[in-house]
């Protein structure tokens, strides 16, 4: 069976695929399942960052900064 997961992965292209998985991972190990978790609380994928800052008004540069910068920190709630 086909989960919102799975077809959200199937989607993502291999920068952002690292991201969500990296973060699945941490999740199984703080003993939650990320199937189980409804997409309100799913990461926000490098490709989604660039986006916004783009939006945002930001030049490439910028917003690979801001990518590297996320990847970076320290993640609270994970």
């Amino acid at each position: 069976m086909t989960t919102p997961l799975d077809e959200f992965r199937g989607k993502l292209d291999a920068e952002d695929l690292q991201s969500f998985d990296a973060w699945c991972a941490r999740q199984a190990a703080a003993g939650r399942d990320p199937r189980q978790m409804s997409p309100d609380f799913w990461p926000v994928l490098p490709s989604q960052l660039r986006s916004f800052a783009k939006i945002a008004g930001v030049g490439d540069e910028v917003a690979d900064s801001i990518v590297a910068a996320t990847n970076q920190r320290p993640k609270p709630n994970d």
